[in-house]
């Protein structure tokens, strides 16, 4: 997971949810490994909204297993979110 990052805006739990529902399992039957993000669109595209790449690894009902999601986010610009909650 070279040259990526965790971004706050998603979360252990937030993973772990997707995880149960793509695998149906329960929650506490996953263990996650590592995760990291990165962007998921160019700078301008979606003006009121960023995409997130979350790709990682994680120990499900005792399987390794590698996952990868497109995760939409609200924007860390202020502007950008006043509009979200505007509009």
């Amino acid at each position: 997971m070279d040259n990526m990052e965790k971004d706050e805006r998603i979360s252990e739990e937030n993973l772990l949810q997707a995880l149960a529902k793509e695998h149906d399992v329960d929650k506490s039957r996953i263990s996650l490994k590592d995760w990291s993000t990165s962007v998921g669109s160019g700078v301008v595209d979606n003006f009121c909204c960023e995409m997130l790449a979350v790709n990682g690894e994680a120990v499900v009902d005792g399987k390794d297993q590698s996952f990868n999601y497109m995760v939409k986010v609200e924007p860390v610009a202020a502007i950008r979110k006043q509009m979200l909650k505007t509009v």
